[in-house]
């Protein structure tokens, strides 16, 4: 699921016009479901100075009232007390170069070693923080 929580009017304007499925969660906020590859790669590069979520496993299908409500009202700092719900929750700040993984079930060394390749070529560097 990817979560969009601010700029929800843009967004949601973004995804009627590009037959992306999404569910409204507040009046500034939303959920995608994710898009094949060539919509999410135009989402991202409509949207890249936006900050949004990323969330794996955990209660995706029945949605997260409570996290989905937290994040309309505070935005990235929800996913502090959600992410052990979740295989992974990622906060992507494309725009200042972040993309952040909040996990207690992926090693950092197995989130590299697939983030790596997919990144290959492109002017970025995938590292652990000290």
């Amino acid at each position: 699921m990817l979560d969009f929580f601010s700029h929800g009017e843009r967004v949601r304007d973004y995804c009627l016009r590009h037959g992306i499925t999404f569910r409204d969660t507040s009046p500034r906020s939303l959920v995608l479901i994710p898009p094949n590859l060539e919509a999410l790669v135009g989402l991202f590069a409509r949207f890249e100075g936006e900050t949004f979520g990323v969330r794996a496993g955990g209660p995706l299908v029945a949605g997260d009232a409570t996290l989905e409500g937290e994040l309309a009202r505070r935005g990235v700092d929800a996913y502090h007390h959600a992410y052990s719900n979740y295989l992974f929750c990622a906060l992507c700040d494309f725009e200042n170069g972040f993309l952040t993984v909040l996990t207690t079930r992926l090693w950092a060394s197995e989130i590299i070693r697939r983030a790596r390749p997919a990144l290959d070529g492109l002017p970025v560097s995938v590292s652990r923080p000290s």
